[in-house]
């Protein structure tokens, strides 16, 4: 949920959403490494330990996202967050989706992880309706593009896009592409959405 401060600022949570392996800890590790050291809240990403999840860990990061993005006279920072892939982890990643501004769904483009995207983006969906986070913002980003035999955005799709028609944007979080522009887009979604709201 979005939190207004006192110093005129708001802090937006964002989160990567997504299966197993499929580039969501890459993607903030990429931001994270490409920012300014001006912007960056913390000098390094944490990692976070859930109760009973002993072994399980995800990341979160806190930056400014510049004087570009506002809200009214409010400056947006961001904190980002990734969800732990694996089928097994369902209560951990409904803790960490709790009070998400913003949703990043992060498809993997290959052609075997095809069932994997549509279990996960179902279960993304039954879990934002069960905490009433079913409207906010989610962008759909197509990763691994780079790899032989990627799947086509028009299979991507026909897969996973629903009646909402999200954005999608195609990337290889490997190499740096489409990350920063899944970002901006993103924040730029949920202040959108804030301001209508």
């Amino acid at each position: 949920m979005l939190t207004f401060h006192n110093e005129r600022e708001v802090l937006a949570k964002i989160v990567y959403y997504g299966p197993a392996l499929c580039g969501k800890t890459t993607n903030l590790e990429k931001v994270f490494y490409d920012l300014d050291p001006d912007q960056k809240i913390s000098q390094e990403i944490e990692v976070v330990n859930t109760q009973g999840d002993n072994t399980l860990s995800y990341e979160f990061m806190s930056m400014e996202s510049g004087n570009v993005l506002r809200i009214g006279n409010y400056k947006v920072k961001l904190s980002l967050y990734t969800v732990p892939g694996q089928v097994h982890h369902i209560a951990t990643r409904k803790l960490v989706l709790q009070d998400a501004d913003g949703i990043v769904f992060v498809a993997d483009s290959q052609r075997s992880q095809r069932q994997l995207n549509i279990i996960a983006l179902a279960e993304l969906k039954t879990n934002l309706a069960e905490q009433g986070l079913s409207e906010k913002p989610i962008l759909m980003q197509f990763n691994k593009q780079d790899l032989p035999g990627a799947m086509p955005s028009s299979e991507l799709i026909a897969d996973l896009l629903t009646t909402r028609n999200e954005p999608f944007l195609l990337a290889s979080a490997i190499r740096g592409e489409g990350v920063q522009d899944t970002l901006k887009l993103i924040t730029q979604m949920t202040i959108d959405h804030a301001k209508t709201t």
